[in-house]
């Protein structure tokens, strides 16, 4: 039931200068926060686990970074994206800065999108009066970033940019109104214009909440009230919204005012700038309470609004929230969620993707101790968007891959297992690998070893006995050459695509009786074969028949073959002799066309090869259809449109490196988990 610490040296000013910041859901196993750290820089920190681990603080922007916020790409209705935006006011290159963080493959990028005005430099303070700044993208695409900042000698500018790219920005009309103690927070609007936005806009002169709409197409702000009589206070951001993919409407929360016997914790539902709907108050009348965000279930709608409070305002209050599943008609009651009592003095849900689900697992800023807590035992997993239930059988929850010997390549086969669609409705599966682990006996790090992790460490899935030709060359036979006693045959070949092999197909006859013939796949060598056998079967090669046909060959366990990587098939019949040999088929025309390999004979039984580069054997390479690959702690689409009822069965493997830096020989584990969402 403890609570976690992702980071426990975090950005002093943390509660007066961050905003939205996760965690955001890239996949149910995959999240992300975006918090300043103990240098003031522009840090995230990421889960693999479903948020029961975090790891250490992963750089974005060097400090000081004086304010940020976040939307991420599924936040916004109907986008598929994988990025996380970042806006913030960066005082190291004394700008307002556009950062994205792209979970697919957690690449980033930055762009500049004002220099500070004035006298150029950023003002050194962190507080929510000092600079602010917001981030939101339209269901148009449109990428929007409104800021106001000061530089340091205390001039206050107020912008406001949009951006179809996040690489060209064009200044447009400001919703500010030159007070430096109010509030705004971006959304896509659910309007006609898909480019048009919202501004939840608290003001501080007024005591008001309301709704301005930013008509995109004549770059003009209008104005609804949302509530009257609330109270801001500048040092916290007591003000949070979330879009409802379902229908496109912003669910606001709000207190009142800070920390009074009269302070409410109200709920809106907006449909528009004409459909305001006050819901009811989570809170009413009560002090000691303070700070929200929101947290939608895009599943099935369900509400989730955090917050803190306990005995004292800023110095003993725990993490809590409250929900509803009726769309704030009415709520659950006050839970407490943290274990801890402290000064927690800012809070963030994030968001998930409809389809992938993920965790209601709230952060919170522990003030004196700079502390950045979440806790995993007390959060609610959100379902993935589904018809159904999918049942996956006789799938252990961890496959060992065994010792591993460090100077061979390792490609090992991995039970097969069968997924069966049992709800309502056709299904999309995703298979979500997770880091690899060595048991804790050995400090290592494979992403230190100086490969790619595409070359790491993956699982390779596919269906169970879904056969296909790879690679073959079938056209232009023109004549017969023999294998036997030391002579003996080969065909190079280069597959496009990686795959385990584990069927042959050759234009064979035979003269006499060859006795065994054994066809093998090998290495190569500077182009020629090379090495022993990597797989291969032998036949009794009296069976053929004595006019040319194509004879198949069953490789066993076959052999998982990396595409781009040059390999042989091998054919001998070392007790063949002159009058007793089998014919392999060629293309002998000098005009053949297989580009991956070319024809090779040797005379002393695979000592020496000679090569005629244009000639080709006739063959087919056939294998196993593993075409999903799954790096390590990432996803990828294993089944699209999976029926209802309807099952698939699927074989997998694991492959790693030719050598692992500090590896000590123990065995190794890697858990996978298939997730199950309504078919897109």
């Amino acid at each position: 039931m403890a609570d976690i610490t992702i980071d426990n040296t975090v950005n002093f000013y943390l509660s007066s200068s961050s905003g939205r910041s996760g965690p955001f859901w890239a996949t149910p196993l995959i999240g992300y926060v975006i918090y300043g750290d103990s240098g003031y820089s522009l840090a995230y920190s990421k889960t693999t686990d479903g948020g029961a681990t975090w790891s250490a603080a992963n750089l974005l922007v060097t400090g000081p970074v004086k304010t940020h916020d976040c939307w991420a790409d599924w936040q916004t209705a109907g986008d598929a994206g994988t990025k996380i935006h970042i806006a913030c006011v960066d005082a190291d290159s004394n700008t307002i800065m556009y950062v994205y963080l792209d979970t697919s493959d957690d690449s980033e990028g930055t762009d500049t999108i004002e220099v500070c005005q004035g006298t150029g430099v950023i003002y050194a303070q962190s507080l929510w009066r000092d600079h602010q700044i917001t981030i939101t993208k339209t269901r148009g695409g449109n990428i929007a970033v409104t800021a106001h900042y000061r530089d340091d000698a205390t001039a206050n500018f107020y912008v406001f940019y949009t951006s179809p790219d996040g690489d060209t920005w064009t200044s447009k009309t400001s919703p500010w109104e030159a007070d430096k103690y109010d509030f705004i927070q971006l959304y896509p609007a659910n309007l006609a214009d898909n480019q048009d936005l919202w501004a939840a806009f608290w003001d501080a002169t007024a005591d008001e909440i309301s709704l301005k709409t930013f008509d995109n197409s004549g770059n003009s702000w209008s104005e609804a009230t949302i509530g009257t009589s609330m109270v801001e206070i500048f040092n916290y951001y007591n003000m949070a919204g979330a879009i409802r993919l379902s229908d496109g409407h912003l669910i606001l929360a709000a207190w009142s005012q800070f920390d009074n016997a009269a302070s409410d914790l109200m709920c809106w539902d907006i449909t528009d700038a004409g459909t305001i709907t006050a819901k009811t108050n989570l809170i009413t009348d009560t002090a000691e309470y303070f700070l929200a965000s929101v947290f939608i279930n895009q599943h099935n709608d369900d509400i989730y609004v955090a917050y803190v409070g306990g005995t004292a305002a800023e110095s003993d209050v725990h993490a809590r929230y409250q929900k509803s599943d009726d769309g704030g008609g009415s709520w659950s009651g006050d839970t407490q969620y943290s274990v801890t009592n402290d000064d927690h003095r800012w809070i963030s849900c994030g968001a998930v993707k409809a389809a992938w689900g993920g965790r209601f697992e709230p952060v919170w800023f522990d003030d004196d101790d700079k502390d950045l807590f979440t806790n995993f035992d007390n959060s609610v997993e959100i379902a993935a968007e589904s018809g159904g239930g999918v049942e996956i059988t006789n799938t252990p929850d961890t496959w060992s891959i065994g010792t591993i010997d460090v100077n061979t390549a390792v490609c090992t086969a991995i039970d097969n297992f069968t997924i069966e669609n049992t709800g309502t409705g056709a299904v999309d599966i995703t298979i979500q690998g997770t880091d690899l682990d060595n048991g804790g006996s050995t400090a290592w790090d494979l992403a230190d070893d100086g490969v790619s992790d595409t070359n790491v460490y993956g699982l390779w899935a596919g269906l169970d006995g879904d056969f296909a030709v790879y690679e073959s060359y079938l056209a232009g036979y023109t004549g017969c050459f023999d294998a036997q006693d030391e002579t003996w045959l080969a065909q190079t070949f280069t597959p496009d695509l990686s795959h385990r092999v584990t069927n042959v197909n050759l234009y064979l006859e035979r003269t006499g009786s060859p006795g065994d013939l054994t066809v093998s796949i090998r290495n190569t060598s500077s182009d020629e074969p090379s090495g022993g056998d990597l797989c291969f079967e032998t036949v009794d090669g009296d069976l053929l028949a004595d006019s040319i046909e194509w004879v198949e060959f069953d490789m066993g366990a076959g052999y998982d073959l990396v595409a781009g990587t040059k390999y042989a098939i091998v054919i001998r019949c070392p007790s063949g002799s002159a009058s007793n040999w089998i014919l392999w088929g060629s293309d002998a025309s000098a005009t053949s066309t297989y580009a991956g390999g070319w024809h090779y004979e040797s005379t002393n039984s695979g000592v020496d090869w000679t090569g005629i580069t244009q000639f080709d054997f006739l063959f087919e390479e056939w294998g196993d259809d593993y075409p999903v690959v799954v790096p390590e702690s990432s996803a990828a689409t294993l089944v699209e449109d999976l029926a209802e009822d309807a099952t698939q069965d699927w074989g997998m493997r694991m492959f790693m490196p030719s050598s692992i830096t500090g590896y000590d020989g123990n065995s190794m584990t890697a858990v996978v988990t298939l997730v199950a969402s309504a078919a897109s």
